[in-house]
C-alpha cells in the first residue's frame, strides 16, 4: 500500500481541467470516480475510475446495457477481437448482458505525477472505448431489412442512423441514469411521423 494521496491529488487534477465528475466510497474504503467524456458516438461514455489500495487502478465502464440473447454471440465474437488489440484492456459481456471494459494499472511517481499519469489514461481509454463503440454499434444495433436492393440513399441511411441512435441512448438510460442530448445533430429527427 501506497503512502501517497493519489486519490486527492486525482481529484485535484481533475478539477484543473475542468472534467465533469462525481466521487464516492466504495463498500470496501476505496474511491469511486466517475468521469464523463461526451462522444460522437454516443452522446455520453462515462469511465469509473476506482483508486484501490493507494495505487492500483481500474478503470471500468459499461458500453451498453441488457444486450438481446440473440446479439449476444456475434457480440462475444467482437468483444474477444477487440481484447486482442490492447493488452490490459478487457471486455466481456457479463451476465445480465451488459457489456464491460475493463482497464488495469499500477500508479507510481509522486502526487503530482501520478494524477497527470492516471487523467491521461483516463483520456486515451475514451478514446479506445469510443473507437470499440463504433465496432459494437453495428452489431448490436444490427436488423433485418427486407429489400431487393443494397443500395440505400443517405438520406435513409442517416435518418436510420439517428434512430438506432435514440434506440441506443434509451437502453442506456432506462434505468433511471441521466440521459444527455446529442448537440452535434443538426436534425435529429428519424424522418417517421
Amino acid at each position: 500500500m501506497s503512502d501517497i494521496d493519489y486519490t486527492n491529488a486525482v481529484i485535484k487534477k481533475i478539477e484543473d481541467i475542468g472534467i465533469e465528475y462525481t466521487v464516492r466510497d466504495t463498500d470496501d474504503n476505496n474511491k469511486l470516480i466517475t468521469l464523463y467524456h461526451y462522444s460522437k458516438v454516443v452522446p455520453v461514455i462515462n469511465a469509473r475510475v476506482i483508486i484501490e489500495d493507494g495505487a492500483y487502478i481500474k478503470i471500468l465502464s459499461t458500453l451498453a446495457r441488457s444486450v438481446p440473447e440473440d446479439k449476444r454471440p456475434a457480440i462475444i465474437e467482437v468483444l474477444n477481437k477487440l481484447t486482442l488489440d490492447y493488452r490490459y484492456i478487457r471486455y466481456s459481456l457479463d451476465k445480465d448482458g451488459d457489456i464491460i471494459v475493463d482497464y488495469d494499472f499500477v500508479l507510481y511517481g509522486d502526487e503530482e505525477e501520478s494524477a497527470t499519469h492516471l487523467v491521461s489514461r483516463v483520456f486515451v481509454a475514451f478514446d479506445i472505448f469510443e473507437d470499440a463503440l463504433k465496432k459494437i454499434l453495428p452489431v448490436l444495433l444490427s436488423e433485418k431489412i427486407s429489400s431487393t436492393t443494397d443500395d440505400y440513399d443517405l438520406e435513409y441511411l442517416m435518418k436510420r442512423m439517428n434512430k438506432l441512435k435514440k434506440q441506443f441512448n434509451a437502453l442506456m438510460h432506462r434505468n433511471n441514469e441521466p440521459a444527455y442530448e446529442d448537440v452535434d445533430d443538426d436534425d435529429d429527427s428519424d424522418g417517421e411521423e
